[in-house]
């Protein structure tokens, strides 16, 4: 047997055996750690006694038999042959009529003397005939689990082989004694008497052990991070060489808690805490519960135990190897203790903690984790219940008398969670503290909590717990100052009747506080009345809105929000009262997310965006988007994404609108955007029609979007977009019906600026797709009428458009070119792309062929910066192009007449531009009669004669007008709920090429 750094041990054993031949005999105590090798020692010095000739008598205590009295002394005499006239020895081993002798497990010879005496001297008196015929070894492993009765035997024994040829060799495991103090010192006192203690592997030896399995490389590499898990212990070791986890399977480890352990590491633990007993095992326990490390006053406390007691546990629970100052040495082993545990017991023990930890002054979270431990345990428990016995809703969580305590500390511990973006650990606590609380206006404040904490994560969690709050607001069980937040969140799933309802109590009380939460009910609502502003119940239409915040004045943050309100009004009453850009520079600087709200923070960067200064918005919405994404905010991080791509489209960055808006529908699902669902989607509409891939906004069109959205400012923006895909894929009626739907919104809300929506120039290309150029050019001076600001990118599209309506071609290019200069001062890149390429397109009508090619150039490059499709030039790779033949067809025609080069037959562009083959045939008896063709062998040899597309494009160039942005499904009115099947257009980048608008 292979014993490492136990050979100095076994050697003094073997010298104290020879001494024993000779008539002197031992008593030898082994002492050392639980699994330190002692059994191994016993067993090695047993193998060589026996080949020397000697009998070895041996024997395990066991915990479970210390109430049996010589239990140890029957391991040891069995097998062996008593002598003749040992009756009553034989009697007391067999018969156990000792038992009296032993009552209670503790010897008791004032009793007993005149029989049990005369018997432990009869069994005495076998040992020495047995040792003066062959010498004898007597091993005891764990002897502290021995019982009363067989340690009086063993002291008596030792006392009489000082001239016997025995060796008695006693293991015991190293810590505290609370009984049988008087055995150890009876061994003491004898002259005779030796002791060992094993001390646990050093480095060197690990790596000695190590090597039996490894190579000496891998032993030494390893065996640091082997130490630092088993403290030195062999049998921990050799586990971890059982579980073939050393060396680790994923690389070098840099500590024990990234070392993978297998079922033996955890099982070899468990192995060693029953070694050491019950109280080993309960302080193990204890320690699990209390997550230690922990003081030993507080697990005395946890298990009715002397505080000085459980230190010296803790400190043999170290010597072992199983703790390294109080903590497990591996994350594995406290849960394989705890998995141990029956679910009462843990449940139990949760409880307790939880209420010494208050007691002694905790931290709430500390204690909360306790309390919810105890509560799941205890669930668990009752779900597993056999059927009738119990189960969860018999579950007592919370007795009357404990509910004072149990509820504040929850609570504490949910807001300082919250405080600290744990939102998960927060709900738990808030869910926990609303089950156990009796009180129904706590429950309804707890509920606002909850909702406030899964708002941040979820809000679509939220609406489940709406009818409740409200209801809560109806009976006065929730105030201003707890219910301040329920409004907005009303707002958000399209429920604003509910929210002027519980607005008008709220904010309408003579008596009310001018408090904070006074301040936030105003700015929200002014906020309603701009998201909302056609609501009937809303308070008041926009342009009635006053400036000013009402008749309180808040200051701080709940001051800055109501600026932030006001602003946005102002913005959309056009009224410009206030300077936005310096607006914003005051509220969003210095602006945290834990701060202040998504709906101020929007307000501003909406504000910043319809007053033409998207530039601005950009620059205070990144770091804040940055720092949602780092904190991990799902709800800040979908709304500063969608508010960012809105910003993107109107920087004309098209491949960062795409990608922030699939960010922002990434972040927190469709069904939980509510109202705003439009804001993402517009973007990412607008983003895919402007790269010619109709199919992706056909698919976000399909999305089911809430009918109340349409009463908001987000359904403007879905109109617009989803009013540009259409005329994009060719149907310019259905487009212009949803522009003029918002049109007729914005005149209604008396918000009708255009730098919300530029429906009139959307609706003017429609118009000129349909060849209504005079109303086209109406709608164009009506808005250029009313554009604020004479270098924002609102003039700059508007002029673009009125160009395209001219019916001078001078006039027309004197237009371009005012455009060209306004869209490269305000730096919309995509609109810019495309008032270059008409502006080329003008220059080649005029003659002026290199203007029209430097200006093509031009396009293509800033075109290919915003990552949408190149606009339609008429020159490509510096070779001035002939005479467009298709410049006299419509948009539509031209789809049609792309195709048919194509050599799709009417059927297929029928089902590629989703309209009848009634529509085509009547789009090419007109595309016929302009082309002078009779034929369509003739029309198609007649286009592809023409000028090319764009690079990459198929077929004849993309139309001459501009068609929109992305869009939703649903049209105003009726079409609403149903425009997505309209949107389901099956046009591919390969099938056609057109061009975006604004």
């Amino acid at each position: 047997m292979n014993l490492i750094e136990r050979e100095l041990e076994l050697t003094t054993l073997r010298s104290l055996f020879a001494e024993s031949l000779d008539g002197h005999g031992k008593v030898v105590v082994v002492g050392g750690a639980v699994a330190s090798g002692k059994s191994a020692l016993l067993h090695s010095l047993a193998e060589h006694a026996t080949a020397s000739g000697a009998v070895f008598l041996g024997a395990t205590a066991s915990h479970a038999e210390q109430r049996f009295p010589l239990g140890v002394v029957r391991q040891l005499f069995r097998g062996v042959t008593l002598p003749p006239g040992s009756e009553d020895a034989r009697r007391l081993l067999d018969e156990q009529i000792g038992t009296a002798a032993f009552a209670g497990g503790e010897f008791r010879p004032e009793t007993t003397a005149q029989t049990t005496w005369p018997v432990l001297q009869e069994l005495c008196r076998v040992l020495l005939g047995m040792a003066a015929r062959t010498p004898l070894v007597i091993g005891v492993d764990d002897v502290h689990h021995a019982d009363a009765a067989s340690l009086s035997f063993l002291s008596y024994v030792a006392y009489r082989l000082k001239s016997a040829r025995i060796v008695m060799v006693l293991n015991e495991r190293t810590g505290p004694r609370r009984e049988h103090a008087w055995f150890h010192a009876d061994l003491q006192s004898q002259p005779h008497y030796w002791r060992l203690r094993l001390k646990p592997l050093s480095r060197r030896g690990q790596i000695q052990l190590l090597r039996t399995r490894l190579d000496p490389r891998q032993a030494h590499e390893f065996a640091p991070v082997c130490d630092a898990v088993t403290g030195g212990n062999p049998i921990l070791l050799q586990a971890l060489l059982q579980d073939e986890r050393v060396p680790p399977q994923n690389g070098p480890v840099r500590d024990a808690a990234e070392l993978a352990v297998g079922d033996a590491f955890p099982q070899a633990v468990l192995h060693c805490l029953h070694r050491g007993g019950p109280e080993m095992h309960r302080v193990a326990r204890a320690l699990a519960i209390l997550r230690e490390p922990c003081s030993p006053d507080l697990v005395g406390g946890l298990l009715d135990l002397d505080a000085e007691f459980v230190s010296d546990v803790i400190d043999t629970m170290d010597t072992a190897g199983l703790l390294d100052a109080g903590r497990f040495r591996h994350p594995a082993v406290p849960a394989a203790v705890l998995e141990g545990m029956a679910a009462e017991e843990r449940a139990a023990l949760h409880g307790r903690a939880a209420r010494l930890l208050h007691d002694r002054g905790a931290a709430p979270r500390t204690v909360a984790e306790h309390l919810i431990a105890a509560t799941e345990t205890a669930y668990r428990s009752a779900a597993q219940a056999p059927p009738g016995v119990t189960g969860p809703a018999q579950v007592n969580l919370c007795p009357a008398a404990e509910e004072s305590w149990k509820v504040p500390v929850l609570l504490e511990a949910a807001e300082q969670a919250r405080a600290d973006g744990a939102a998960h650990t927060a709900l738990v606590c808030l869910r926990l503290a609303h089950e156990i609380c009796t009180d129904d206006r706590r429950r309804a404040e707890i509920t606002m909590a909850m909702a406030r904490v899964e708002w941040r994560v979820d809000p679509g969690s939220v609406e489940r717990l709406l009818p409740g709050l409200v209801d809560a607001v109806r009976r006065g069980r929730l105030d201003g100052r707890h219910a301040v937040r329920l409004p907005g969140y009303l707002l958000w799933h399209g429920r604003p009747g509910e929210a002027v309802e519980v607005l008008a109590p709220l904010t309408g009380r003579a008596e009310a506080p001018v408090d904070a939460s006074a301040g936030c009910l105003t700015a929200t609502r002014l906020l309603m009345s701009c998201v909302y502003p056609g609501y009937p119940g809303a308070p008041g239409a926009v342009a009635d809105r006053p400036a000013a915040p009402g008749r309180h004045v808040v200051s701080g943050m709940e001051g800055r929000r109501l600026r932030a309100a006001a602003a946005l009004r102002e913005v959309l009453t056009g009224r410009a009262v206030f300077d936005v850009p310096g607006t914003a520079e005051q509220f969003m600087q210095g602006t945290r997310l834990t701060e202040t709200s998504p709906g101020a923070v929007l307000a501003v960067l909406a504000a910043l965006v319809y007053d033409d200064h998207p530039h601005t918005a950009a620059r205070w919405c990144d770091p804040l988007l940055d720092e949602a994404a780092a904190r991990h905010e799902p709800l800040w991080h979908a709304t500063l994404a969608a508010a960012r791509a809105v910003i993107s489209v109107r920087q004309g960055d098209i491949a960062a609108a795409e990608d922030h808006a699939r960010a922002a529908l990434a972040r927190i699902s469709p069904a939980s955007w509510g109202v705003a669902i439009g804001m993402p989607i517009s973007a990412s509409v607008y983003a895919t029609t402007a790269m010619g891939r109709y199919e992706d906004a056909a698919t976000h069109l399909g999305i089911a979007v809430p009918d109340a959205m349409f009463d908001t400012l987000c359904g403007l923006h879905y109109l617009q977009a989803r009013g540009r895909f259409h005329l994009a894929t060719g149907h310019p009626e259905t487009a212009l019906a949803d522009f003029q739907a918002c049109g007729e919104r914005m005149r209604r809300w008396r918000a009708d600026v255009p730098g919300l929506v530029s429906w009139r120039t959307d609706a003017a290309q429609a118009l000129l797709e349909l060849g209504e150029t005079r109303r086209a050019a109406e709608l164009v001076d009506e808005q250029l009428a009313m554009v604020r600001h004479r270098t924002g990118r609102t003039l700059g599209v508007s002029l673009r458009v009125r160009a395209l309506a001219a019916a001078d071609p001078r006039r027309r290019g004197e237009l371009l070119a005012e455009a060209v200069g306004v869209l490269e001062q305000c730096g919309d890149r995509y609109e810019l792309a495309l008032a270059l390429g008409d502006l080329s397109r003008a220059q080649h009508a005029l003659g002026e062929r290199g203007e029209a090619l430097a200006t093509a150039q031009s396009a293509h490059r800033v075109s290919a910066r915003s990552g949408a499709l190149p606009p339609r030039t008429p020159a490509r790779d510096g070779i001035p192009a002939p005479a467009d033949p298709a410049a006299a067809l419509t948009e539509a025609e031209r789809r049609v007449a792309a195709l048919v080069v194509q050599g799709r037959t009417n059927r297929q562009i029928a089902d590629a531009l989703l309209v009848t083959i009634s529509t085509v045939e009547q789009h090419l008896t007109r595309i016929y009669r302009k082309l002078g063709v009779t034929r369509r062998a003739d029309l198609v040899r007649r286009l592809r004669a023409g000028p090319p597309g764009p690079p990459g494009s198929p077929g004849p160039p993309g139309p001459a007008g501009s068609s929109g942005s992305a869009g939703s499904a649903g049209s105003a009115g009726s079409s609403e709920s149903s425009g997505a099947a309209a949107a389901g257009t099956r046009c591919r980048d390969d099938q056609i090429t057109s061009r975006g608008g604004t």
